[in-house]
């Protein structure tokens, strides 16, 4: 019965949920904002790490869009042009602590 119990602890824990009334609801944290590169539509970037920030040139249809840098606090400057996304973030889903 142990077992069994444990296993359904387990499984609403995943789903992000709780039998017990007392339990603390999930957080969702998100790990600052993305500078991992950017995404483009017809065309291309050439991203590279310069120390806390990430530094992109930007093409679509074949014409440069510019130089763009992304810092976690700031996010992307200048704005992106409408073919350029960011690449997303990671978003981490955290489970309270309890004993089963």
């Amino acid at each position: 019965m142990a077992v069994f119990n444990a296993l359904w602890y387990s499984l609403f824990a995943l789903l992000g949920l709780s039998i017990r009334e007392d339990a603390p609801p999930p957080t969702e944290v998100t790990i600052g904002i993305s500078c991992r590169g950017l995404e483009v539509k017809d065309g291309s970037a050439n991203c590279f790490k310069d120390g806390p920030k990430t530094v992109c040139e930007v093409f679509c249809d074949g014409k440069r869009q510019g130089g763009f840098t992304c810092t976690a606090d700031k996010g992307w400057t200048p704005e992106l042009p409408p073919c350029a996304k960011p690449i997303e973030g990671n978003t981490v889903r955290k489970q309270p602590d309890f004993d089963v």
